[in-house]
């Protein structure tokens, strides 16, 4: 957890021990006229209007009901209101709505420069927070209290201030709005004195509260244990031959989600229960509307009584001929089998994790328990067990792995699937290249040397974020993780809220850490990142000129004379006068490819093959002799599983004038490499 507290305080304290169920927030505003005052072109109390706003809806996006927000004022009047001195409720006990929001952006400082004392403004709050409108005594409860300093305090109630933070459990946290200096003077000042050893109470400055308002916090979700039994064998025999005890089973882990729209209340008197109705409407009608159901009549209410419930499979509708019987489940934790370690498989995890332990107020479960951990972890086995969480609901099939700690034994449980929801890929070799033949190369331009393979060994090792929980920044530590999609979405809708007509922000820097490498990990690294890359000749693709050209729109061809009209030509590529053609002697065509096919680039050595052919055509050269050369071509592709390279650079349109009738026919009848559809389609060749 984020932990801050202001230089000097006695203690650190946690931000967002206020976000936790059933809990009170009290935000008291000073509005007198010292909070007008601009510093970094912002008022005092825009200012704390703004981190105020931030509190606010953070606990909206929480969605929880169990926390209670209430919001006062003072500093602009001396009037007892509400029974309060010096202190006027703006916003009563409820849950945070925008209705809320709104009133504290329409705060604005009183025009009056009379002085004003705001311990009597603190022991207003304190006796408003012991009332019974404000929550229940188990509840926590946090104040808020925004002041200035140098103001006049009465230091002989410091004492009783003191005892009675204590006695009500409510953690003041002062929000110093002024100058630093003013700030950090308060540490032997009476506000000081005040929070010195209670609990959860501190002081900050204006910019210290800003950055964790806006900073992402943490939530950490409860487990309520699951009470059941775990049993082995048949409960309803002998004792001897059965094993049953009482167990708890809690969450260990849980799946964060995105925050899904939920229905902001805009007034806290508002009806929160809502009449719901069905109605239906006929499907086609629905099509034909485009899913505008105000285009449409519903169906009468006597309707429902006469319809069928059916299910959707695929494309047919299979009707419900009656309502299928609740399942005849028993609540418990049964195990079923016993599989070795070994054999299971990581990824059939499904769902979350949970943990098993012995029923707290029974000594026999602590002992079956244990005993049962240690048996599975000697054996090296895992238990294969039947969970169901309430009488009549579906069964799940669970593993159980030991656990065994210094202080406690326990087991493991997570969710597994059923055979038929086992879905296998499949996926190609790592150390070798299948061609479209069945052979297995394990030399290919695709299968790293050794060399490489060492090199990438080691960056990985280097990579490695393991030791990354001692970092002094904590990054990478679990209690200090956050997920950035998830806490992205919630700044952008406070900011959408409070600036609807500004462009969104950048991201958080504490998000954005987890976006980057950290440095000590990023510096030991950066050699050997150098050199696997230049190892694996890391460079950006280019385009060979001979398919730059294919794909060329016919250029423009201006010709110039004395009359200074232009005429535009189409004109084909010449790959006749393609100098890089000869990069395959003509004479010596065969014995090139066949060693550099072998050494150099599979892709690269194709293409400079079929320019040499395209090169051979335009000669006029004897076809037997092109033949020849084509055939070698298509079956070292074949066998090197460059088929789709084959068949992209053979097809050129240039062979289309071939007027070779010889070539022509082989040509059509043995051209393509099998297994590949022609990235051109069918083409007829002419003699």
């Amino acid at each position: 957890m984020t932990c801050w507290s202001v230089p000097g305080s006695p203690r650190t304290m946690t931000w967002d021990a206020d976000l936790h169920p059933r809990t009170l927030v009290a935000f008291v505003v000073d509005v007198s006229e010292r909070m007008s005052i601009k510093e970094n072109e912002r008022t005092y109390l825009e200012q704390c209007q703004h981190f105020v706003s931030l509190r606010i809806l953070e606990i909206m996006l929480r969605g929880l009901s169990t926390i209670k927000v209430c919001v006062c004022t003072y500093g602009d009047h001396h009037d007892e209101k509400d029974g309060f001195a010096g202190l006027r409720i703006l916003c009563r006990t409820a849950r945070p709505t925008t209705d809320m929001l709104c009133a504290v952006h329409d705060l604005r400082p009183a025009t009056s420069t009379a002085a004003y004392d705001p311990t009597l403004a603190l022991s207003s709050t304190l006796d408003m927070m012991a009332t019974k409108d404000h929550g229940e005594p188990s509840w926590a409860k946090v104040v808020y209290f925004a002041t200035r300093p140098g103001l006049p305090e009465n230091r002989a109630d410091v004492e009783v201030f003191r005892t009675q933070l204590i006695d009500t459990h409510i953690h003041l946290r002062v929000l110093a709005y002024g100058p630093s200096s003013d700030v950090y003077s308060l540490k032997n000042a009476f506000w000081q004195r005040l929070i010195q050893d209670v609990p959860g109470s501190t002081i900050v400055s204006p910019e210290e509260a800003m950055s964790q308002a806006e900073a992402p916090t943490l939530q950490i979700p409860s487990s309520h244990p699951i009470n059941t039994t775990l049993s082995f064998g048949d409960i309803h025999a002998s004792d001897k031959t059965s094993l049953h005890f009482p167990v708890q089973i809690i969450k260990a882990t849980a799946q964060q989600r995105m925050h899904a729209p939920r229905r902001i209340l805009k007034d806290a008197t508002e009806d929160r229960d809502v009449d719901t109705k069905r109605v239906m409407y006929r499907a086609d009608e629905v099509l034909r509307a485009g899913n505008d159901l105000s285009q449409i009549a519903p169906l009468p209410d006597e309707c429902q009584a006469h319809v069928q419930r059916a299910y959707k499979l695929g494309a047919s509708i299979v009707p419900q001929e009656e309502t299928p019987p609740a399942i005849s489940t028993t609540a418990g934790l049964e195990i079923l089998h016993f599989v070795n370690a070994s054999t299971y498989r990581r990824e059939y995890h499904v769902g979350e994790t949970y943990m098993v332990l012995a029923h707290p107020k029974s000594r026999r479960a602590q002992l079956s328990l244990s005993s049962l951990v240690h048996a599975a972890s000697i054996r090296g086995v895992y238990a294969l067990c039947r969970f169901v969480a309430r009488t009549h609901s579906d069964p799940k099939l669970c593993l159980l792995a030991p656990m065994i700690e210094n202080e406690y034994d326990a087991f493991y449980m997570v969710h597994v699937p059923f055979r038929d929801d086992v879905k296998r890929s499949a996926f190609p070799p790592l150390d070798r290249v299948t061609t479209s033949t069945g052979q297995s190369l394990y030399e290919h331009p695709t299968i790293p040397t050794k060399e490489q393979q060492s090199r990438m060994d080691t960056f990985v090792d280097l990579m490695d974020l393991m030791d990354m929980d001692d970092h002094p920044d904590g990054w990478y530590a679990p209690s200090l993780c956050y997920h950035p999609a998830i806490h992205a979405l919630k700044h952008a809708i406070k900011w959408r809220f409070m600036f609807p007509d500004q462009p969104l922000p950048p991201l958080h820097p504490k998000l954005q850490e987890f976006l980057h490498i950290p440095s000590s990990v990023e510096a030991r690294a950066r050699d050997t990142r150098t050199a696997c890359a230049a190892a694996f000749q890391v460079h950006a693709p280019q385009k060979h000129p001979a398919t730059e050209a294919a794909s060329e729109i016919p250029a423009k061809q201006v010709k110039e004379d004395n009359s200074e009209t232009e005429t535009e030509t189409e004109t084909e590529p010449d790959t006749t006068t393609n100098t890089n053609a000869e990069l395959i002697p003509l004479d010596q065509i065969l014995p090139t490819f066949e060693a550099r096919i072998k050494t150099s680039a599979v892709s690269e050595t194709c293409q400079d093959m079929s320019r040499t052919l395209l090169t051979l055509v335009s000669q006029q050269v004897e076809a037997n002799h092109i033949m020849e050369a084509m055939h070698v071509f298509r079956h070292s592709a074949a066998e090197l599983d460059e088929s789709l390279t084959y068949n992209t650079y053979v097809p050129c349109p240039n062979l289309q004038l071939c007027t070779h009738t010889s070539l022509t026919c082989a040509y059509t009848t043995s051209c393509l490499v099998e297994s590949f559809e022609a990235p051109y389609g069918p083409w007829s060749y002419h003699a």
